[in-house]
């Protein structure tokens, strides 16, 4: 499976951030055509487990899952891809690290 991944740090306002992005953001991505779903994971560390440095801060990870390559490509080179883009990297203070993924899942088998 296909996906996108957006990796967001530094957010000043870390709970408007969400609502912003699960209200105006993913109502829109889930309707370009070939996508499939989407995760949005807001990050929390514990005292006993120590980043290493650069990903301290890293708050959210928003993965994007798509039919095939194509319409992956298709999304992104769309015009509310386009539009998308730049409404989420304009409308937060803060840093984002996209990627473009081939996903691969392990589980278990079942008896």
């Amino acid at each position: 499976m296909y996906k996108t991944i957006g990796i967001y740090k530094g957010i000043r306002d870390l709970d408007e951030f969400e609502k912003f992005y699960t209200s105006e953001i993913a109502p829109r991505i889930l309707e370009v055509s070939g996508v499939i779903k989407m995760d949005f994971t807001r990050l929390y560390y514990t005292d006993a487990m120590k980043q290493p440095p650069g990903l301290e801060d890293v708050q959210v990870i928003v993965e994007t899952y798509y039919e095939s390559i194509e319409a992956l490509q298709k999304a992104l080179d769309s015009i509310e891809g386009r539009e998308l883009t730049k409404l989420i990297t304009r409308k937060f203070n803060g840093i984002v690290g996209a990627f473009l993924g081939k996903e691969v899942t392990f589980s278990l088998p079942r008896i």
